[in-house]
């Protein structure tokens, strides 16, 4: 698929089968296309090009920032959560839903209309997770809480047995949610099997690789890759190799950042 707005193709030959039951953390640049990536998967959007296809009965519980601003003033924290949650579900489930996302005692009955933002999206967020939808998509939902709150929603979508991906700036939430990466860049979207560290490794090997020539010198002093020992009688300075390693990887920290910021 293609997605964008109008005449504008923000990604472009997207083909990817997401597969039941995986977590998938979105990383990029802001403005790369990870909300407009996250609004075609929740069908808030229509590809320019291609098609998105789900599976039977797939039913997405879709979080972004309009969610909580919609929310009904008139109504409290209770009522909310339970309007939108499973056919299934018991008051006693609203309850406890509302206790772990910090609406303990009589601040469940709180009215919507004095809420905090943070607050809002803790209800919209309960809204969602009570759905019990095979299909979570959150973009960005770590925004506005605060760290136990997060701490609640990351354990709970760790343990979330259906198909969640996320877009979110908190390094620490992405790192314990996404058990794969997808990056977007550039209008491309790239898959890494693994782990967000394991992506950072990735980030960090390809840095490796493409170092200016000023450093390029030292690489070639350093043992090979594939376990080759270096030349005889050549010596290797594993100090000054170590000290341009651990430059690097401030670099690419301080990169990281910039990424993320």
């Amino acid at each position: 698929v293609d997605l964008g707005y109008g005449e504008k193709t923000v990604l472009k030959n997207i083909d990817y089968i997401l597969q039941n039951g995986e977590h998938i953390a979105i990383v990029g640049l802001n403005g790369a296309g990870k909300s407009t990536f996250l609004k075609a998967l929740a069908k808030a959007i229509v590809p320019l090009k291609g098609k998105i296809e789900f599976g039977l009965n797939v039913t997405i519980g879709y979080y972004a920032q309009h969610v909580a601003e919609s929310l009904d003033e008139k109504s409290n924290v209770y009522d909310q959560m339970m309007a939108k949650a499973h056919p299934g579900t018991s008051p006693q489930d609203v309850l406890n839903m509302g206790g772990s996302l910090l609406f303990s005692g009589d601040d469940i009955r709180k009215k919507i209309s004095v809420l905090s933002g943070g607050e809002r999206s803790r209800v919209a967020l309960g809204q969602i997770l009570l759905q019990r939808s095979p299909f979570l998509v959150l973009d960005e939902p770590t925004n506005h809480l605060d760290f136990q709150t997060v701490e609640a929603l990351t354990q709970a979508l760790a343990h979330y047995p259906g198909t969640v991906i996320v877009v979110s700036h908190d390094r620490s939430f992405v790192r314990r949610i996404g058990r794969k990466i997808v990056e977007i860049n550039h209008g491309r979207v790239t898959v890494y099997p693994g782990t967000y560290d394991e992506y950072v490794w990735s980030l960090k090997s390809g840095a490796l690789a493409l170092r200016d020539s000023g450093t390029h010198e030292n690489v070639e002093s350093a043992p090979k890759a594939n376990g080759q020992q270096a030349p005889k009688g050549e010596k290797i300075n594993y100090k000054e190799n170590k000290k341009m390693l651990d430059r690097q990887l401030k670099q690419c920290e301080r990169a990281l950042k910039e990424h993320d910021a």
